[in-house]
């Protein structure tokens, strides 16, 4: 029998829908509804502290159900559902994920009255997820030049964290979308250009980019760019994607590369076009390279091709403070409201000046580098002189 359909939002995330020719659920899921009622079939995937014994036991004595069958498989390639209950208004497959942290539960009913009780049950029983551990945040790795050759090591994370209050309302906003847009799995663009004068806090934004989950960051410095199609550096980012999550896009990061960006005429036409093949090249697109520049210069004039839309995710153009901001920034560190500045003043500048006010950071924002592995050389025991 084939059901009139629509979704119910149980307030947890996403609800996908399947399509009866696509439908995975054995038949007694759909014999279970009533007769002329209109089927509601959602999916709700939300993180709890209960134990599934806990969470299907409170189901029962809300909803009034039993435990209809344990361990049922929809599919080769879905995870099975280890209990169903049942009742003669609904239907509920539970499971909770390897992790044990997450439940998740698809409910089929002709009730709106028992999707209202499901509604409370999950608002009831749901927390807030995991912080990600060290290993699933974005890893900083560092393409190395050598007597060896090429090659990509791993040099540990970064330990910045944004503060919007730092930077203007626009550049915010832009930063945000791109924290976002540079782990997407279908990007708005693979580029992303942070320009402004020194100091203005530009690579602060990157360091902070670089604590994303989702994606393995590569420092790319700015000469590799022209030499990007030599079969080395090609074969060492393919080597690095295979050796790594598939899955996860490789994001480079190339710093004080006006060459790389600026019109062509003004720089050399190689390094535009080398760096558009890392971004919108077939080669670029497989691998999955997104890629970003910083830029030293106030207005840099970028190639039009470089603007096109699809390939520029956002240029951020950094500037110094503005005369309050720089003066509420000052009297945050310091602890005392003082009216500093009579003009703009950069980010650093009033770091600096904080700092020789007796200010002190309270933790050392800078890639912490990975602890080296102990040499297996045995340490020569010194002759006593």
């Amino acid at each position: 029998m084939s059901y009139p359909r629509h979704a119910v939002d149980l307030d947890v995330g996403p609800i996908p829908i399947f399509p009866d020719e696509d439908s995975m659920a054995p038949s007694f899921l759909k014999g279970a509804m009533i007769d002329g009622g209109r089927l509601i079939k959602a999916n709700a995937n939300f993180y709890t502290k209960k134990s599934l014994c806990d969470v299907v036991d409170l189901i029962i004595k809300s909803c009034k159900g039993r435990v209809f069958a344990e361990r049922v498989s929809l599919s080769e390639n879905v995870e099975p559902w280890s209990k169903v209950v049942l009742s003669e208004d609904y239907c509920a497959a539970v499971r909770k994920t390897g992790d044990n942290e997450r439940c998740v539960i698809e409910l089929n009913t002709t009730s709106q009255g028992v999707v209202d009780a499901f509604r409370k049950i999950i608002k009831k029983i749901q927390c807030d997820p995991p912080p990600p551990v060290e290993d699933e945040r974005g890893k900083v790795h560092a393409m190395v030049h050598s007597m060896r050759g090429i090659s990509i090591e791993e040099v540990g994370f970064a330990g910045v964290k944004f503060d919007p209050r730092n930077y203007c309302a626009s550049v915010v906003k832009d930063f945000e979308f791109v924290q976002k847009d540079i782990v997407s799995r279908f990007p708005s663009g693979r580029l992303t250009v942070f320009s402004g004068p020194p100091g203005t806090g530009k690579t602060h934004l990157v360091k902070s980019l670089l604590t994303l989950p989702g994606a393995d960051f590569v420092l790319f410095d700015a000469d590799s760019v022209g030499k990007v199609q030599g079969p080395q550096i090609m074969t060492t980012l393919l080597s690095h994607k295979g050796s790594n999550n598939e899955e996860r896009p490789i994001v480079l990061v190339v710093e004080d590369g006006d060459d790389a960006i600026r019109q062509r005429g003004k720089s050399e036409t190689g390094l535009v076009s080398n760096l558009l093949n890392l971004t919108d090249g077939i080669v670029g697109s497989v691998v999955d390279i997104r890629v970003v520049v910083t830029s030293n210069l106030d207005n840099v004039d970028i190639d039009k091709a470089v603007q096109r839309k699809g390939r520029l995710s956002r240029h951020i153009r950094v500037g110094p403070l503005t005369v309050a901001r720089a003066n509420e920034l000052y009297s945050r560190l310091v602890g005392r409201n003082l009216a500093r500045y009579s003009k703009e003043m950069t980010l650093a500048e009033v770091y600096a000046d904080a700092r020789d006010a007796g200010w002190t950071p309270e933790k050392k924002e800078s890639t912490q580098t990975l602890s080296k592995k102990p040499s297996s050389h045995k340490a020569k025991k010194k002759k006593p002189t």
